[in-house]
């Protein structure tokens, strides 16, 4: 036996050496002299525990426990075992058995606790790590679990001090470093944090996760330089880590390098292909650069990989939208809300969708939640009134309205000067400011008269090239330039905001046509250039400036004009200029159009002549540009095609306008389908030039 327990000595020196391989042949020799010596089945286990063979590990443990059951060390290193494979009712029976044999033995409560911690019953499991404290008050590996337990279990404070512990047990305790420095990066605690990641880099320094959350407390801190240092020194160590490569995508897409972070990303699921946050934010980079097929693909992955991620289904819910498809894009909005419905965004975005098919109603439930998610959301707060004044409400809508000031591209109002909000102004000046496009300008020019009567002086400010045809509007004393810093003014008011002031609804609308004036010269000037003819004189446009966010929707393509072009007595005026007058040049042969186009206001002055040649047309033809509102503020015949989602100003199931009299609206059954609607403006047009005969 001598000989025996010398050879399972030297085997332990080997073994504890790291020497696997030698140590291993001297317990099989030692079981070939003695097959059933428990010892050696059980350190021969341990050797293949330690090289991962976790089924001849088992085995061997079993093997030594069935010829010594009375081993509290042999049950607690089957429970390791079993832990390893995840077999969590054998490790904790195993565990238990050697708390009967020996219920001092601490790393069996340490062991039993780590097997509960791994099933999510913490608090059993910190009541054995206590235990094991209170056996063995130095293990710092016990304080860590328990540590590490008390943060799965949402008590950060208390796994922090404990942490600290054991790092004063021992200070060079690498896990307890990280993890520490996690749980005070997680809580804002940015310097201790980065001691601790730097601590631990003393000791490791190809410690790549360690680099890589230090680039996360300078990012935190926005030391952006240092944070892709730390990052790109993670990836040095360690090319494969996905969360280095994800960070430093962020950076570098913040700072507008987005190939690169695009980049960063793919590296980011090449190293962890179900990296859901490393999906959605190439999906995102991907819509960004119009390629919507991919960038659905990888938001879908980014669902899938995360069921309880609510951001790419809230991504989806826009690509789908931005395709059409908004019975995807419904669901995808729907899921996003059932995940996290504090998700303001979502409930906004929602709302866009669901006007834009002219569900007005049910826009204003998620506008309204997007509100109570965030009440200063002032997109939610302008999408309202957008729906408000679509709906006739104009007593909500206006005063809602005046978000517009609070969203993030809304100019500056640099006046020092008081708002005007009503008060009487008899005697002093009042300047108006025009907003937005000329078409605005022309539509709420008509309310200086209103202003002009409480007796002060008007003066209004706009773009210089609209002088010569706005100043033909009654009620404005003079017109300035746009900055108009110079002007003596008592008071100031935007042009869209004196609907509110005023308290104008529906039925006060002021439609006094016409309230913009052509040049007699110029009038007579086009009736001759035009001619004389018996015909129907038509004028039209098609395309608006594709800059304006729902351009999409309210520009309609040349082509849809050929059954005007057919209609009996009629001869089509092109009015267009700038954007879309290129499709002239594609529809020439097949389009009977005079483009006056063209010729139109070549100099500095916006419209005039445009204005001049309506007043020779027997009507006027357009989307909802700045074109129909000059023909209704001249009072010439003007039909406006309308998209399904039509802009506020022509409300909702009209036909007709408060703001033009001599308005005709026709509006889109289906969005997007302009050929049924231009088919039917072309049976109206028929109709009206042979009555005109």
């Amino acid at each position: 036996m001598s000989t025996i327990s010398e050879a399972i000595h030297a085997a332990v020196t080997l073994h504890q050496s790291g020497d696997l391989a030698q140590a291993e042949q001297i317990y099989r020799d030692v079981l070939k002299a003695d097959a059933g010596h428990p010892d050696a089945w059980h350190l021969l286990g341990l050797v293949f525990f330690q090289r991962g063979d976790l089924e001849k590990a088992s085995e061997y443990i079993r093997r030594a426990i069935q010829l010594d059951g009375g081993q509290a060390v042999f049950h607690n290193n089957l429970g390791h075992v079993y832990r390893a494979r995840r077999q969590w009712s054998e490790a904790e029976a195993s565990c238990r058995q050697a708390l009967r044999l020996k219920p001092d033995l601490a790393d069996a409560h340490n062991n039993l606790g780590a097997v509960l911690n791994d099933q999510g019953r913490f608090a059993d499991a910190i009541v054995c790590y206590r235990q094991a404290i209170a056996l063995k008050p130095d293990s710092a590996q016990t304080l860590g679990n328990l540590a590490g337990a008390l943060r799965d279990q949402g008590r950060q404070e208390d796994a922090i001090e404990v942490y600290r512990q054991a790092l004063t047990v021992d200070p060079q305790m690498l896990t307890a470093l990280y993890d520490l420095g996690t749980l005070l990066l997680s809580r804002s605690q940015w310097d201790e944090a980065m001691r601790c990641y730097q601590r631990a880099l003393a000791i490791k320094p190809d410690y790549a996760e360690a680099h890589c959350n230090l680039g996360c407390a300078f990012k935190e801190q926005r030391q952006y330089a240092q944070a892709v240092e730390s990052y790109r020194r993670a990836l040095r160590y360690r090319g494969d880590l996905a969360e280095a490569h994800f960070n430093l995508g962020v950076i570098l897409q913040d700072q507008g390098q987005m190939a690169a972070a695009a980049d960063c990303y793919r590296n980011a699921i090449r190293g962890k292909n179900d990296y859901a946050h490393a999906h959605n934010n190439l999906g995102t980079l991907l819509k960004l650069q119009g390629n919507l097929t991919e960038a659905i693909e990888h938001f879908e992955r980014a669902a899938q990989s995360d069921p309880r991620f609510a951001e790419p289904h809230f991504n989806l819910g826009n690509a789908y939208a931005k395709l059409h498809r908004f019975d995807l894009a419904e669901s995808s909005y729907r899921r996003a809300i059932e995940l996290n419905p504090r998700y303001a965004d979502t409930h906004n975005n929602f709302g866009n969708l669901l006007l834009l098919q002219d569900r007005c109603d049910e826009a204003l439930v998620y506008y309204e939640a997007a509100i109570r998610c965030r009440d200063d959301f002032a997109q939610a707060h302008r999408n309202r009134s957008l729906v408000w004044l679509k709906l006739g409400n104009f007593v909500q809508g206006w005063p809602e309205s005046e978000w517009r000031w609070r969203l993030p591209d809304a100019s500056p109002q640099l006046f020092t000067q008081p708002r005007w909000e009503g008060q009487p102004f008899a005697g002093r000046t009042i300047l108006l400011v025009a907003e937005q496009g000329l078409g605005d300008t022309i539509q709420f020019v008509r309310f200086a008269p209103l202003i002009k009567s409480r007796g002060g002086r008007v003066l209004l400010t706009c773009p210089e090239n609209s002088h010569a045809l706005v100043g033909t509007a009654p009620g404005v004393d003079r017109l300035v330039p746009a900055d108009a810093g110079g002007e003596n003014v008592d008071y100031y008011c935007p042009l869209l905001s004196l609907p509110g002031v005023l308290g104008t609804v529906v039925e006060t609308i002021p439609s006094d046509i016409p309230y913009l004036f052509a040049e007699q010269q110029r009038i007579a000037h086009w009736r001759e250039a035009m001619g004389h003819g018996g015909d129907f004189k038509v004028g039209i446009t098609w395309q608006g400036n594709p800059d304006y966010v729902d351009d999409a929707y309210r520009s309609i393509p040349l082509e849809h004009f050929a059954p005007l072009a057919d209609c009996p007595g009629v001869k089509l005026f092109s009015l267009q200029k700038g954007y879309g007058h290129e499709q002239m040049a594609i529809w020439a042969d097949k389009l009977s159009i005079d483009d006056l186009g063209s010729s139109l206001d070549n100099g500095a002055n916006a419209f005039v002549e445009t204005a001049a040649v309506m007043k020779n047309l027997d009507l006027v033809i357009a989307p909802d540009t700045a074109t129909a509102h000059l023909a209704g503020a001249l009072g010439v015949p003007v039909w406006v095609a309308l998209s399904l989602k039509s802009d506020w100003r022509w409300l909702r199931e009209r036909e007709d306008s408060p703001w033009y009299p001599t308005a005709r609206l026709f509006r889109q059954s289906r969005l997007g389908d302009w050929a049924e609607l231009m088919a039917r403006i072309a049976v109206e047009l028929r109709a009206l030039a042979s009555s005109s005969r």
